[in-house]
């Protein structure tokens, strides 16, 4: 049983002197005691850790030595950081129940050490055994995110499902009955054919969202809806019968938390498909069996349909809602839930989508074009210019950068998308699929698709870590490296304005100075981007549900109550008698006084990422009600959550401080489970990021004769819980606490099936990523 440690030690008339001559040198140096105190180390205040003892390491160092970075601003505090530099830990006191030889010189060197157990399922429950064993805790952010996050997401279906798909079903059924007429008046063979297609087009998008709406009367349109649909049910690379080019179906699939619950896969598919799915601007005609017809009269088309609609509101006393008030809503309010694509290409596609068209043709007196005008040339030339005249200008300082390359005096085609597309995983890698090659041991080489993921949104400390790896790295990833350097030229800016990045991006930064000593590690900064990128992952993936799910209207309770009886969860043992308790391997050490109750607890002073977090919710719920939409059984708990995340963020700030929690506070984080219990949601997730595929790269692993392997994607993985353990400095006593972390993991080639990704996870299984492995080590199930 792990039970929380504070150490007292005796000090010698030795030590005694020491400490006076010490606290001398202070003086000379100006240095005051508050920051000595802080800096220590435990440097002498050991039994026999004097000078009479010269093989103990911790006499190699008098005092911790801490990067002198200036406060200038943020770019230059990261370009002048060095790691701190303390005295080892003496192992003698760490031979503790659960932690071998490797792991306690981990957390000798470190002050910290993280261990990947398949035996804890949730936050709550580590929490609930550290109070029920009186081990003191440390709460660490990653508990209270992963519950905010399942919050949010849970309003996000709710307004899916309540708002999102009847507008967007109204707006499709008045679209698809616009079409039909104009099928019916069109007289061109050319434009009859076209409106064909583009009723193939909305219907496709209808049934997707609405399994059940019949398929259209007309033979040639009903069995495009069906060809095309059965593309989209295999979601292979095929040919759209459509759009008449090649597509990759796989991409309509939902993905994350869209696949929870029936009306957000509907939605995810049907929004999706309407939104990549485009027609370029230009006024060439081909033959609709082979190509598109004429692209830019078929975008108008569908933009026509668009503006000819008029729906009744569900609200009787309001008035009826134009097709294009109806686009603005739907923009809005995927725009407020943070579902919206953001690009992050150096050279984004040039595209148009109906507001922009609406402003262009209302500027020109062009609103009122008839078919019959779209089937004279001249009149679509002068149409088509005016409306690239509203054409987004692509002269940027991004685009500085590509000036040399080969394509860049290739002019991209202005394209017309119906909507914007959804947030996808692959927006955030940039990475085309990779080829990557064996070594001598029939091993691929390293892919840390992590540590892309954070430095392609300019998280610095991961392009440091990229670049320490090099060694191990594919020549295509070191040649992305070089690449983003040049481009960025040092920016620290993320790569977009999104939300997520927006709270996390600067989770991984350095700490003050004054911080604990683990803090100051650059193991401890490279275990937060492992965090970092697990908690991207956990957004896109959870939501309340199950038992948790009745636990939503509840509020959140103070958890200021006593603990319960006990149930026992230890730490897998693999050196050490399943019997073996700190309170025995502490007398044997022969340390006189020691206690065990948990009432020195610690919270990771994340203080920006609470306060942040607070901010978003806030921002959500208030956007939300504003517009009318925000699931109002949720009210209490949004403001409960706000409440928590500012508590959390002035205990952040008094312990940046070197003050201490208020005694309220030491009891909220002492009994944190009791909150987690209510908040918390189910851990597990396996998040599948698909490679951009062409038609050399299909979606299945193929190695060709060069021993060389195309992967199809990475599966982004989430384990249960980790457990940290951390040596937290104080005064002139140090004490050891126990916390949950997130386990991130990730495996590339092929999507990983559930029933296997499911057996890896109970049995402990997932690997640590190889950049983690200097503070972090698995332990495979005991079952």
């Amino acid at each position: 049983m792990l039970r929380a440690i504070k150490f007292y030690f005796p000090i010698t008339d030795c030590l005694f002197r020491l400490h006076i001559l010490f606290l001398c040198l202070l003086l000379i140096y100006s240095c005051p005691l508050s920051q000595a105190q802080s800096a220590l180390g435990g440097s002498n205040l050991f039994n026999d850790s004097g000078t009479n003892n010269p093989t103990n390491p911790m006499n190699k160092l008098t005092r911790p030595t801490f990067p002198l970075g200036s406060k200038t601003g943020e770019n230059d505090a990261e370009s002048n950081w060095q790691p701190a530099t303390f005295p080892l830990f003496p192992i003698r006191y760490l031979s503790l129940p659960g932690l071998n030889e490797v792991e306690q010189q981990i957390l000798s060197q470190n002050y910290f050490v993280v261990i990947n157990d398949s035996n804890i399922k949730s936050f709550a429950q580590l929490y609930k055994d550290n109070r029920d064993e009186h081990i003191s805790s440390f709460v660490t952010a990653d508990g209270i995110t992963h519950a905010v996050f399942s919050f949010q997401n849970n309003i996000r279906l709710k307004v899916i499902e309540r708002s999102l798909v009847p507008a967007l079903e109204s707006l499709l059924i008045s679209m698809v009955r616009n079409n039909e007429m104009d099928y019916k008046l069109a007289e061109d063979a050319e434009i009859k054919e076209e409106i064909k297609y583009n009723l193939a087009f909305l219907t496709v998008g209808l049934k997707l969202l609405v399994p059940d709406f019949p398929l259209p009367g007309n033979p040639g349109v009903r069995q495009l809806v069906q060809d095309e649909l059965d593309n989209l049910k295999q979601g292979k690379l095929a040919k759209s019968v459509i759009f008449h080019r090649q597509e990759d179906f796989a991409a309509y699939k939902p993905i994350g938390f869209y696949k929870l619950t029936a009306s957000s896969r509907y939605f995810y598919s049907c929004y999706q498909w309407l939104a990549k799915m485009y027609l370029e601007l230009s006024d060439i005609t081909s033959d609709t069996n082979a190509g598109n017809g004429n692209e830019f009269r078929r975008a108008f088309l569908l933009f026509q349909s668009l503006m000819k609609v008029k729906t009744q509101s569900g609200d009787s006393s309001k008035t009826q809602q134009s097709g294009l008030s109806i686009w603005n809503q739907t923009n809005k309010i995927i725009g407020i839930l943070s579902l919206n694509a953001i690009s992050k290409s150096s050279e984004p596609e040039p595209y148009l989508l109906p507001d922009a068209l609406a402003r262009a043709l209302a500027s020109s007196n062009a609103s009122t074009v008839t078919i019959p005008f779209l089937s004279n040339p001249l009149n679509r030339t002068r149409l088509l210019l005016t409306i690239r005249s509203y054409a987004p200008r692509q002269l940027n300082a991004t685009s500085i950068f590509s000036l040399s390359r080969r394509d860049a005096n290739k002019e991209k085609q202005l394209k017309f998308h119906l909507f914007n597309t959804l947030y996808e995983p692959t927006q955030e890698l940039a990475l085309p699929a990779p080829i990557f090659r064996k070594d001598d041991k029939n091993n691929f080489a390293q892919i840390p698709i992590a540590l892309l993921l954070l430095q392609n949104n300019g998280v610095r400390w991961a392009n440091k870590i990229l670049t320490s790896n090099a060694s191990k790295l594919d020549e295509q990833i070191i040649n992305r490296l070089t690449d983003k350097q040049n481009a960025t030229n040092g920016d620290n800016n993320p790569g977009s304005l999104d939300l997520f990045w927006n709270i996390y991006a600067g989770f991984s930064n350095p700490y003050p100075e004054r911080a604990q000593l683990f803090f100051q590690t650059g193991e401890w900064r490279t275990f937060c981007l492992e965090r970092q990128a697990a908690a991207w992952v956990d957004n896109l993936l959870t939501i309340n549900s199950g038992s948790q799910k009745a636990e939503l209207n509840k509020p959140i309770p103070n958890a200021s109550g006593a603990g319960n009886n006990s149930s026992t969860t230890n730490l897998s043992n693999t050196n050490t008698s399943t019997n073996a308790t700190i309170s025995n391997t502490i007398r044997r050490f022969g340390i006189g006084s020691w206690r065990t109750n948990n009432d020195f607890n610690y919270l990771e002073p994340a203080f920006d990422l609470y306060n942040k977090m607070a901010e978003s919710e806030w921002n959500l719920e208030n956007s939300l009600n504003q517009s009318g939409l925000f699931p109002v059984e949720y009210l209490h708990q949004s403001h409960d959550f706000v409440r928590l995340l500012q508590r959390l963020a002035t205990i952040a700030k008094l312990e940046l401080n070197l003050d201490m929690p208020k005694n309220e506070d030491q009891s909220l984080l002492a009994t944190i489970d009791k909150l987690l219990r209510v908040i918390d949601s189910p851990l597990p997730g396996k998040l599948f990021v698909r490679f951009p595929t062409t038609g050399s790269n299909t979606n299945s692993l193929k190695t060709n004769n060069y021993s060389q392997t195309s992967l199809a994607g990475v599966n982004m993985e989430l384990g249960y819980p980790s457990t940290i353990l951390v040596i937290i400095q104080y005064k002139r006593c140090y004490y050891l606490l126990r916390g949950a972390a997130y386990s991130y993991h990730e495996q590339s080639g092929d999507e990983i099936n559930e029933k296997h990704w499911q057996r890896q996870v109970e049995f402990g299984f997932l690997e640590t990523p190889f950049w983690c492995q200097s503070f972090q080590r698995s332990h495979p199930s005991s079952n």
